[in-house]
């Protein structure tokens, strides 16, 4: 993005000072910058998550939802654990 402005306005270093700082004076390459730089990548960010996030709810569907309260992954449900730390500080 900056290799256009620099051979824009190599020739005339004095157009991009304004009021003691550097700034860029054209607005149109101020605009297709900020669409190239930062619109277009945030699109493509925005489609690829949306498009995870429902590929994810599919095969969340496609397997079942897990029970989150019962054995999941064979680890000791809360009322085994629950037990077995009462007795181990009897």
């Amino acid at each position: 993005m900056s290799l256009p402005l620099s051979l824009m306005y190599s020739k005339d270093q004095g157009s991009l000072i304004m009021d003691g700082t550097c700034q860029i004076p054209d607005p149109l390459y101020k605009l297709i910058g900020s669409i190239i730089s930062f619109y277009i990548p945030l699109l493509v960010m925005l489609v690829t998550y949306w498009l995870t996030v429902r590929l994810l709810a599919q095969q969340q569907q496609s397997l079942g939802a897990p029970n989150w309260s019962s054995n999941w992954m064979g680890g000791p449900s809360s009322a085994a654990l629950g037990e077995s730390l009462r007795n181990s500080s009897i």
